[in-house]
C-alpha cells in the first residue's frame, strides 16, 4: 500500500505593509522621497482647514473696524486703534492664499477630468503636502513666489507678533488707568477679534513649523537610534538608513518658483455699434433733398483750387491760338488772293473767320463811291 504523499501547505502571500527580505523589518521606517508627503485623505483636510482659517481672519475685520475706531476717536490713543494695521494685512493675505486654492482646486479638477483613472488609486499611494503655499504637483508645476510655505509662515509668525504686542500693550495700559466704562466696553469688545486672529496665526505658525521642518519624522529617526540597529531575533536590520527629508531644506535646494506677475484681467465691455453700421435715416435724407434739390451737398467735396488751375490753363491755350490765327491771316498778301476759311475751336466757345478776295485793296480806283 502506497504511503500517502504528504504536501506541504501553501503560505499565504505576505500582506500589505511585511517585507520578504531578511535585511528589513516590517516596522523599520523606510524613508524615501515620499516620505514628506501625507495620504491624500489627510492632505485635503489639512488644505480646507486652512482655508476656513483664512476665511475667519477675513471676517473678524469687519466688527473690528468700527469698534477700534470709535475707541480711539474718544479715548484719543492709538492703542488698540493700531491693531487694525496688522488685522487689515492678516484680511488680505487670506484672501489672496483662498484665491490661490481655488485655483488650485479648479486645476485639480479639470485634470481629474482629464485623466479619469487616477480617482481609483488609493489613498495610500500618497499625495504633496498641501500645506499653505505648497503646489498639488510640485514636480511638474511652477510655484507662485508669494505662495511658498516659507514666506508664508514668516508672514503668519510677524502677524503673530504684531498681534500679541497690541493685546499684552492694551491690557497692561487697562489695568493701570480705571476710565469710562464706554471706553473699557469698546477696548474689550475690540480686542476680541484681535485676540482671534493671534491665536489663528499662532496655530498657523506652529503648524507649518513642525511640517517643513519635518518634526515628526526627525523624532522618529532619533528614536530608532536609541534601539540597537539590528534584530536581536532575526538579525534584519532596524534603523532607517538615511534621515528623513526636510521639505524646508528641499524647497530651498530645488526651488520650482515662478517670479512673474499675472496682470489682472479687466471686465469686457460690451461692444457698441461699429461707424459702418450706422446708417442716416430716410426721412433725413428726403428733407436734405429738398431743402437743396441742385446738390449742395455734392458741392461741399468741389475742390476750388483744381478750378482756378484748369481755368488758368484755358486762358494760356485760348491765347496760344489767338495768336497762331493772326499770324496766318496777315501773312496773306497779292490781289485776288483768297485765303480758306480757318475754324479755331476751344474749351469755352468757338470762333469762325473768312476773309473774302472781293473786297477793295488799298490804292484801287474807288470811283464808285462818287
Amino acid at each position: 500500500m502506497a504511503s500517502p504523499t504528504t504536501r506541504t501547505p501553501l503560505l499565504p502571500p505576505p500582506s500589505r505593509g511585511t517585507i520578504s527580505s531578511s535585511s528589513s523589518h516590517p516596522n523599520s521606517p523606510q524613508h524615501s522621497n515620499n516620505s514628506n508627503r501625507l495620504p491624500q485623505s489627510l492632505a485635503r483636510q489639512v488644505h480646507s482647514e486652512a482655508r476656513h482659517l483664512r476665511t475667519i481672519t477675513i471676517l473678524t475685520f469687519l466688527p473690528a473696524f468700527p469698534l477700534l475706531i470709535a475707541h480711539g476717536v474718544l479715548s484719543q490713543s492709538l492703542v488698540p486703534a493700531i491693531g487694525l494695521a496688522p488685522l487689515f494685512i492678516s484680511a488680505v493675505v487670506g484672501l489672496f492664499l483662498i484665491s490661490k486654492y481655488r485655483s488650485k482646486d479648479r486645476a485639480s479638477s479639470s485634470h481629474s477630468h482629464q485623466h479619469p483613472h487616477l480617482q481609483y488609486v488609493t489613498d495610500d499611494v500618497g499625495a504633496p503636502d498641501e500645506s499653505e503655499g505648497w503646489d498639488d504637483d510640485s514636480d511638474s508645476q511652477e510655484e507662485s513666489v508669494f505662495t511658498h510655505r516659507i514666506l508664508v509662515f514668516f508672514t503668519d509668525a510677524g502677524l503673530t507678533v504684531g498681534l500679541a504686542f497690541v493685546l499684552i500693550y492694551t491690557w497692561v495700559k487697562n489695568t493701570q488707568m480705571s476710565g469710562d466704562a464706554i471706553l473699557a466696553m469698546l477696548a474689550a469688545y475690540g480686542t476680541i477679534p484681535i485676540l482671534i486672529n493671534f491665536l489663528i496665526h499662532l496655530y498657523l505658525t506652529i503648524r507649518e513649523f513642525i511640517a517643513g521642518l519635518a518634526l515628526h519624522g526627525l523624532i522618529q529617526y532619533a528614536a530608532w537610534h536609541v534601539l540597537p540597529p539590528d534584530c536581536p531575533d532575526c538579525g534584519s536590520r532596524l534603523r532607517p538608513e538615511a534621515h528623513p527629508p526636510i521639505p524646508w531644506y528641499e524647497s530651498v535646494s530645488r526651488p520650482n518658483l515662478n517670479m512673474t506677475l499675472t496682470a489682472p484681467s479687466l471686465p469686457a465691455l460690451p461692444k457698441g455699434p461699429s461707424f459702418s453700421s450706422i446708417s442716416v435715416p430716410a426721412w433725413l435724407k428726403r428733407k436734405s433733398a429738398a431743402a437743396d434739390p441742385e446738390g449742395a451737398d455734392a458741392r461741399l467735396f468741389v475742390d476750388d483750387d483744381q478750378i482756378q488751375r484748369d481755368r488758368y490753363r484755358d486762358e494760356i491755350e485760348e491765347a496760344s491760338s489767338t495768336a497762331s490765327n493772326n499770324g496766318i491771316v496777315t501773312g496773306a498778301i497779292g490781289s485776288g488772293s483768297v485765303v480758306e476759311e480757318v475754324v479755331i475751336v476751344g474749351k469755352k466757345d468757338k470762333k469762325k473767320r473768312s476773309i473774302s478776295g472781293s473786297a477793295p485793296m488799298y490804292g484801287e480806283d474807288d470811283s464808285s463811291w462818287a
